[in-house]
């Protein structure tokens, strides 16, 4: 999934297999950029373009540990990775307990 989040929030749809929905949120506010996912049943890697590069990144209010390279984050079960100082790459685990917030501070 690729989002840009701007200064109006923009939502879409995502029709699941399980025929249940999940709604997706990209906007910015005055701490950065956010990612809402009404709920996660698998994984998610969420490729965001923000405007400066991030200095923290936070899901459901946790810090979110940033991994070297790509491949470093492929390999774990969670976390992010800068690109090219506007392109962050997150890892989001599956949660049993509902959706994600992914905030992302320049």
């Amino acid at each position: 999934m690729l989002a840009w989040p701007g200064a109006t929030a923009t939502s879409f749809r995502l029709h699941e297999e399980d025929g249940v929905v999940t709604t997706l949120e990209a906007h910015r506010d005055q701490d950065g950029a956010v990612l809402l996912l009404s709920r996660t049943t698998r994984t998610v890697l969420a490729h965001i373009r923000v405007e400066s590069t991030p200095t923290s990144v936070t899901l459901d209010g946790a810090a979110v540990v940033e991994r070297a390279t790509r491949a470093a984050l492929d390999a774990a079960a969670d976390g992010y990775v800068v690109e090219g100082g506007n392109l962050v790459w997150i890892k989001v685990p599956q949660s049993a307990t509902g959706g994600a917030r992914i905030h992302i501070r320049p």
